[in-house]
């Protein structure tokens, strides 16, 4: 009996001694793997260390020689953008009164203002000869019974003063007969389907636009006369000393009302007119763009 209770405490100390072990095995099976795991990550990061230190060491460190090309550089950076900035603000009189011409206060003050402009510029053409329309509005037939509103009226007030400056250098051409005077649509919902005998599009690829750095304006001029009339409205165009880039010129034959001779055995058409259609850009530098330290 006494031999059958040692078998039993013994078997029972084999026991507890197998389950030990079998939880040292699991335990150092666990460690075994954390640590297989933990030697991953530390590669993986030593590996990360290496390629950051030779990132580093591929950007070679500015020389004096490359530090004074640098200067060259920003030097003529900063020279360019001032010749751009002159070159936009104008350096002619008219240039000078567009910023400093009050701007009404409202729609009914631009109506009065656009009623003036309109007997000015009629009178001017007919004085020299120019054939209008009987009701030309000069591009603003939108406003012939009242003015903008809002925020507008800044805007039509402004190419308002451009369209005064643009014809006026064509009247000095002497062209035959003014056909068309466009400026650019304001308000973004005009599209090109819905452009009228006003407004105009211009085509992206054509302007001159700079995000954030230029605006631009659109206006199309359309008129009869000899070539010799396109030369020197063009010319008149430089005097102004606006910054206007003529974006495109388009030419046809014309034959206007008046020169086919009547009762004539054969028909006789004036000698060399055309019809002239030239678009222009009026260039602005953004006004968020940073002032000068």
């Amino acid at each position: 009996m006494r031999s059958r209770g040692v078998f039993r405490h013994g078997g029972a100390q084999v026991a507890w001694i197998a389950l030990l072990a079998f939880i040292l095995g699991g335990v150092g099976w666990w460690g075994q793997s954390a640590w297989r795991e933990a030697r991953s990550y530390r590669q993986q990061v030593d590996l990360k260390y290496r390629e950051w230190q030779s990132l580093t060491r591929s950007v070679p460190v500015p020389t004096e020689t490359t530090a004074e090309a640098i200067s060259v550089e920003l030097v003529q950076a900063e020279q360019a953008r001032q010749a751009l900035r002159a070159e936009l603000s104008g350096n002619g009189d008219g240039a000078r009164r567009l910023p400093v011409t009050p701007v009404p206060a409202n729609g009914t003050d631009f109506f009065f203002d656009l009623a003036a402009f309109t007997e000015r510029t009629r009178t001017r053409a007919e004085s020299r000869g120019v054939i209008l329309e009987q009701d030309e509005r000069f591009g603003f037939s939108e406003y012939a019974h009242g003015g903008p509103v809002g925020e507008l009226v800044s805007s039509v007030f402004r190419q308002r003063l451009i369209i005064e400056q643009l014809i006026g250098a064509l009247l000095e051409a002497h062209p035959r007969r003014l056909l068309l005077v466009q400026r650019e649509a304001i308000l973004p919902s005009v599209t090109a389907a819905r452009a009228n005998d006003d407004a105009m599009i211009m085509p992206p690829l054509r302007s001159l636009r700079v995000e954030g750095l230029v605006t631009a304006m659109g206006f199309r001029l359309g008129f009869t006369g000899h070539t010799s009339t396109l030369r020197v409205f063009l010319t008149e165009l430089e005097s102004l000393g606006l910054p206007v880039a003529v974006r495109l010129i388009e030419a046809e034959p014309a034959v206007i009302e008046g020169e086919l001779m009547k009762d004539a055995p054969a028909p006789l058409v004036a000698r060399g007119l055309t019809k002239f259609t030239v678009t222009l850009e009026y260039l602005e530098l953004e006004p968020s763009t940073p002032s000068d330290t």
